[in-house]
């Protein structure tokens, strides 16, 4: 019986941060959007891919912004790639922790510094589902460039497509 309880506990937990991490349903593939330091931003190619155990995601510049992610493994150090191809949704991943977890370089056009999350708080990213080639989800974290200035992404979700080489 406890053992039961256990088991639905953990269902319930799962279901929880599922409900939490919901992507629109009309979300296109290739779509990330979200409150860029207070302004809605959208990209309409994101896309991500497999590097070896880690995943790369990432779009073109957008509004004169480009980000580039990159998972190396879930909040519980297991590889990303394994629990992807487990099907073992949803998963969270800590941003800004180094090789550990993952981290977001965000690029400004025309300007030669880059936001790092490890220069700053960091974040989080939920990979809520996946829909054939689609890692749908959400996402927040913060970033600094090494002088200091800071940027925020709040409220994101996201459905990246797989990138087609």
């Amino acid at each position: 019986m406890r053992a039961l309880a256990l088991v639905f506990s953990a269902l319930s937990l799962l279901q929880a941060c599922s409900d939490e991490c919901r992507a629109p349903d009309d979300l296109a593939s290739g779509v990330l959007e979200g409150t860029l330091d207070g302004e809605v931003w959208k990209a309409s190619d994101a896309a991500w891919a497999e590097a070896g155990a880690s995943l790369q995601l990432g779009h073109s510049m957008v509004d004169g912004v480009m980000m580039s992610i990159v998972i190396n493994s879930a909040s519980d150090t297991q590889p990303v790639q394994d629990l992807l191809d487990r099907q073992e949704l949803p998963f969270e991943v800590l941003l800004g922790e180094g090789d550990d977890g993952g981290w977001v370089t965000v690029y400004r056009e025309g300007s030669t510094a880059s936001y790092h999350t490890q220069n700053a708080a960091g974040g989080s990213m939920t990979f809520a589902a996946r829909e054939g080639d689609d890692l749908l989800g959400c996402m927040q974290f913060d970033a600094a460039t090494n002088d200091g200035e800071s940027i925020s992404f709040v409220d994101g979700y996201f459905r990246f497509g797989l990138r087609e080489d």
